[in-house]
């Protein structure tokens, strides 16, 4: 019952891995252990009250307490961080590339941010609003440090209770009500998800010139990572059960497969105007694919360089990956536009 949650093993390993005396120390994990069983947070329910399930054990707790009774808890105070913000590591590759919970490199992070000064100023962080609308443990934002500027939203309940805790302990440059839990290919912008300072951003038009959407969003659904390699085969169906694919399948045409390119066409149309600085395969600028995508897509490449896509965990084969620095606010150009961008 607790997987049908969004609750992963990954998560019953951190409530007991952080735990002291049987007890989670991290209260804000959605998931905790408080000695004979574990409390799940699953959120408001329809009364507009928390609601919490208990998960209790089948051999009497008997298993768990040999397990970890040889080892020593909690984690040093020094690591307790670095094992939150690594939970992707936890988490199976199918559900990372279901969700986007790839955890980019930091050389890439601290390159791609280089690149948004080149494109847009030395002092963007200061111009801009940035929003990392697929932001797993918030890795990508490291190293901003204007967190009044900042927001983050991510698929996975128990990733945004592990922001605000290193948010709260200065860890990460993040205001806490920065932070929520947003499903960027189906929640409506203007709901009581994301928070009102940010949607007086994403309704006016003028505002959306300083917005920056920041992202390493999932690569491939339709086809796995190994696909994009050309040794997987297509998952049916995977990318397309939600609004955004319903909306704009009709322009995406076989590009449809892939949730990155819907993450991008919903910028494009919806949020049209922004900055779309982000991390993916090139497939988008050259595969026969997405020929109906570039036919709609006109936004004005700024900056970019490419990596080695085997320099991401668990990405296997020899294909680029691109960080492009892109403005949506360009119109349509009369001669075909052609990215210039460096190999690093």
């Amino acid at each position: 019952m607790a997987k049908t949650k969004d609750i992963l093993d990954a998560d019953y390993y951190l409530a007991d891995l952080l735990s002291d005396g049987d007890k989670t120390i991290i209260e804000k994990l959605h998931t905790i252990l408080r000695s004979s069983h574990y409390k799940l947070n699953r959120g408001v329910n329809e009364l507009g009250k928390m609601d919490f399930m208990e998960v209790g054990f089948t051999d009497s707790q008997q298993a768990h307490q040999e397990f970890w009774s040889v080892y020593e808890r909690p984690p040093k105070r020094e690591f307790q961080a670095s094992i939150l913000e690594r939970r992707d590591l936890l988490v199976p590759s199918d559900v990372r590339e279901r969700k986007g919970a790839f955890f980019t490199p930091k050389i890439w992070v601290e390159k791609s941010q280089e690149y948004l000064a080149k494109a847009l100023g030395q002092d963007y962080q200061e111009d801009c609003i940035i929003w990392d609308c697929a932001g797993g443990t918030g890795n990508l934002l490291r190293g901003l440090l204007n967190k009044a500027n900042l927001y983050l939203s991510t698929l996975d309940h128990n990733d945004v209770a592990i922001v605000k805790d290193l948010a709260a302990k200065n860890h990460l440059k993040l205001l806490e009500n920065h932070v929520f839990q947003f499903d960027f290919l189906n929640d409506d912008f203007f709901s009581d998800k994301a928070p009102k300072s940010l949607q007086e951003i994403l309704k006016d038009q003028e505002k959306r010139k300083k917005l920056i959407i920041y992202i390493n969003p999932p690569y491939a659904e339709a086809g796995n990572k190994a696909k994009m390699s050309g040794t997987g085969k297509h998952k049916a169906k995977v990318a397309r059960n939600n609004k955004v694919y319903e909306t704009y399948k009709d322009l995406l045409g076989s590009g449809a497969n892939e949730l990155f390119a819907q993450f991008f066409m919903r910028i494009y149309k919806e949020l049209n105007g922004c900055i779309m600085a982000n991390f993916s395969t090139l497939k988008y600028l050259n595969s026969s694919n997405f020929k109906k995508f570039r036919e709609i897509f006109k936004a004005k490449f700024l900056e970019g360089f490419m990596v080695p896509a085997d320099s991401f965990d668990n990405v296997k084969g020899q294909f680029p990956i691109g960080f492009l620095v892109w403005d949506t606010a360009t119109p349509p150009l009369k001669t075909n536009q052609r990215a210039q961008f460096g190999s690093v």
